[in-house]
C-alpha cells in the first residue's frame, strides 16, 4: 500500500492511497470462508458451499467492505503519524465521484481524498491584552421585574383559543414542504424575536405558522429546544419551518404570599416579603456575576479570534460543513453566514492551542462533577442532595454520561475544557474592573 501527500497550498492538500491485492487478500479470503460456513443455499449442505459460489454471490460487497476499511484506516493513520492538523474529516476528491470501480476484475485500487490543513500557529496571551470586567449593582427595577416574572411563571394556567404575546404554544413542527406529520414541540413566545412575534399573535388552535428558524429564534439553545436537536446541530439549522398549534397555554400571576415564598426558595427559608426580596436580590447578584463573567469570556473569545493569524481554506471548510449537515444546512444560508462558522472554527482551534500551550487537562472526575451539578440544577433546582438520595442520583449521572453514544460526555468535556481555558487566559490578561447598574449591564449584553 502506498500513501502520498500532494499539497496545493498551505491550507489545502490531497492524500493519494494506492491499495494493492496483498493489502486485502488475506482478510478478504477469511471473510469469504466465514460467510461460506454460515451460508444456507439450496442445493448445498450447510457449511459446504464452495468458495467460488460464495464469491460470485457476495464477493463484490465483501471486497468493497475490506478495501474501504483499509482506505479509512490508512487516511486516519497517515494524518496521525504525520501530525497533520486538519479541518473536519477528509473528503473524496471530485474525481472519485466519476470513478467506476470494477470489483470483479480489479486487483489494485487508487483513491484521492482532499483535506483542509491548519498551518502551525501560536496563541499569544499576555497582559498586553486588555479587557473590562463588570461589577453589577442590582437596581430596584431589575429586582421588581424578576419578582413579577417569578409570579407569572408560577401562576395558574388557562387555555385560551387565540394567541397573545406571552403565551406558550404546543404543537407539531416540520421543515416546510417536508412530508409527514412533524414532531411534537413547545414554543415559549418569550423566546421569539420581537420582529417575528407578530407572525404568532392572533393565531388560533389548528392554525399553521411558517417561519424562518434563524430569524425567529436568534439563540442556538432556543432553536435546539424547539427542534429537539443538539446545540451544535441547532447552530447549522436553517430555512423555513411549519408549526401547527394544538394547544395555547397562558398563565395568570401567582400571589406574593408564604406559599409562593416556600415554592420558590424552600419551606420557611423566608417568612416575609422583605426577606424574600433580599434573598432574590442575593441570587440575582450571583447570576449577574456569572453573566458578567460570560460577557468577559465572550470579549476574550472575540478579540483572540479577530487577532489570531489562522489561515483556513474557505472552499474546503464550506464543502465539509455541507457534507456533514446535508439535512439541515442549505448552501445559501452558509454563504450568508460563513463568517460566523469560520469564527467558531478558529475559536475551537485557539481553545485547543491554548490548552496545549498551558498544559490544561480535563479528567473524568471533572466531567462527572460538571454533569452532577448540571443535573442537580436542572431537575432539583439546585437543592442539596441528602445521603439517602446520593447513590440514586449518582446512578442517574452515570446513565446520563453514557447516553447518546457518549455525546453527552463529550459535550460536558468541552464545557469543562472551555471553562479552564478561559480561567487560564483571565489570569494572564489585564482586567479593568468597572461598576455598572443592572439596567445598564442589560443594554451592554443586548449589544453583544
Amino acid at each position: 500500500m502506498q500513501v502520498t501527500l500532494e499539497k496545493s497550498s498551505e491550507t489545502l492538500a490531497s492524500i493519494l492511497v494506492k491499495i494493492q491485492e496483498s493489502d486485502y487478500s488475506e482478510q478478504f479470503n477469511k471473510r469469504l470462508k466465514e460467510y461460506a460456513k454460515q451460508a444456507q443455499i439450496k442445493g448445498f449442505r450447510p457449511g459446504k458451499v464452495p468458495l467460488n459460489v460464495v464469491k460470485s454471490m457476495v464477493g463484490d460487497s465483501l471486497l468493497a467492505d475490506e478495501v474501504y476499511k483499509i482506505l479509512s484506516e490508512s487516511l486516519k493513520s497517515y494524518i496521525k503519524d504525520n501530525n497533520i492538523a486538519i479541518i473536519g474529516e477528509p473528503l473524496p476528491n471530485t474525481s472519485e465521484f466519476e470513478k467506476v470501480v470494477d470489483w470483479k476484475s480489479q486487483k489494485e485500487f487508487d483513491f484521492k481524498y482532499d483535506i483542509g490543513i491548519v498551518p502551525e500557529f501560536k496563541a499569544e496571551i499576555s497582559d498586553k491584552l486588555k479587557f473590562t470586567k463588570y461589577e453589577i449593582e442590582i437596581e430596584e427595577a431589575t429586582l421588581n421585574e424578576t419578582i413579577e416574572n417569578l409570579l407569572q411563571q408560577n401562576g395558574e394556567p388557562t387555555f385560551p383559543e387565540v394567541v397573545e404575546a406571552d403565551d406558550f404554544l404546543t404543537g407539531t413542527i416540520k421543515k416546510e414542504n417536508e412530508e409527514g406529520e412533524g414532531t411534537q414541540t413547545g414554543i415559549p413566545l418569550s423566546r421569539v424575536s420581537k420582529k417575528e412575534i407578530k407572525s404568532f399573535v392572533g393565531k388560533k388552535i389548528n392554525d399553521t405558522i411558517t417561519f424562518d428558524i434563524q430569524k425567529t429564534f436568534e439563540v442556538s439553545e432556543h432553536i435546539a429546544h424547539v427542534l429537539g436537536v443538539s446545540k451544535e446541530s441547532a447552530a447549522t439549522a436553517s430555512g423555513s419551518y411549519a408549526f401547527t398549534i394544538t394547544k395555547i397555554t397562558r398563565t395568570s400571576p401567582a400571589q406574593l404570599n408564604q406559599d409562593f415564598f416556600d415554592k420558590i426558595l424552600g419551606k420557611d427559608t423566608v417568612t416575609s416579603e422583605e426577606e424574600f426580596k433580599n434573598k432574590v436580590k442575593e441570587i440575582l447578584s450571583q447570576n449577574y456575576n456569572n453573566d458578567s463573567k460570560s460577557v468577559l469570556y465572550k470579549d476574550i473569545q472575540n478579540q483572540l479570534v479577530d487577532t489570531a493569524k489562522i489561515d483556513v481554506s474557505a472552499d474546503f471548510f464550506k464543502r465539509w460543513l455541507l457534507d456533514s449537515n446535508k439535512e439541515t444546512l442549505e448552501p445559501s444560508y452558509l454563504d450568508e453566514n460563513y463568517d460566523k462558522y469560520e469564527k467558531e472554527l478558529k475559536w475551537t482551534l485557539l481553545k485547543n492551542k491554548i490548552a496545549q500551550q498551558s498544559d490544561i487537562k480535563v479528567d473524568n472526575e471533572e466531567v462527572r462533577n460538571a454533569a452532577f451539578e448540571q443535573l442537580r440544577m436542572q431537575y432539583l433546582g439546585g437543592m442539596e442532595i441528602g445521603p439517602e438520595m446520593q447513590e440514586t442520583f449518582n446512578g442517574f449521572v452515570d446513565k446520563y454520561l453514557k447516553e447518546n453514544k457518549g455525546e453527552n460526555y463529550m459535550q460536558l468535556f468541552e464545557q469543562v475544557l472551555t471553562q479552564k481555558v478561559f480561567s487560564s487566559v483571565e489570569e494572564k490578561v489585564s482586567l479593568n474592573n468597572k461598576k455598572v447598574k443592572s439596567e445598564e449591564f442589560k443594554k451592554i449584553v443586548e449589544k453583544l
